[in-house]
């Protein structure tokens, strides 16, 4: 099974960083924002979907290893700085914590590209080691750290375990590093510094 270690369009690509195991709970991999589903999940850890809907970048595209060839992201989701309505609006602005998302149509797992990004003045530019820094923030809020995940410190066998809550559902999440399962290269990636 071959997984790109980006997405597309190539040069313009981010490196897929961060997997939902399909081993959760299946109601986390249903994709919505009632019942429990994965946006309801992601509201719990302050991302949230684009302001007022509105997507104005590239949609990005990924190989996910399940013989489906190149699949569009489902999705671009941004730190929404605390209101779960119109947040999403100054993370656009302000920028901050940014993710695009697909789903593996073989297992249902979740592929994500995490980032942590400029402001518009800068044309959201990534931050400088923006795709580690992004990725540990994501970890951080699913876990409910209390500490900044750090990211210098980080091995193959670090771990962090906590709960969030949103909309009376409780996720319990266990984030396991790993290295090997998508491929550790900047080619092709947009912004690699």
């Amino acid at each position: 099974m071959q997984i790109a270690n980006g997405t597309y369009p190539a040069g313009l690509g981010e490196p897929l960083n961060a997997i939902l195991s399909a081993e959760s709970d299946a109601r986390v991999l249903d994709v919505n924002s009632d019942k429990g589903g994965f946006l309801n999940y992601m509201l719990s850890t302050s991302l949230g979907e684009e302001c007022f809907g509105q997507h104005y970048g590239d949609l990005q595209s990924a190989n996910l290893g399940d013989g489906q060839g190149n699949a569009t992201e489902l999705e671009v989701l941004r730190w929404n700085y605390g209101d779960p309505y119109i947040g999403t609006c100054r993370e656009t602005f302000n920028g901050g914590l940014h993710l695009r998302y697909w789903r593996q149509n073989t297992t249902g797992a979740f592929f994500m590209a995490v980032s942590e990004e400029l402001d518009l003045a800068s044309n959201h530019l990534i931050a400088s080691n923006g795709y580690n820094l992004g990725r540990d923030h994501f970890v951080g809020n699913l876990t409910n750290q209390s500490t900044v995940v750090p990211t210098l410190n980080l091995t193959n066998t670090s771990t962090y375990i906590g709960s969030t809550t949103w909309a009376n559902y409780t996720y319990e999440t266990s984030v396991k590093y790993l290295s090997g399962l998508l491929q550790n290269s900047s080619e092709g990636i947009n912004h690699p510094e």
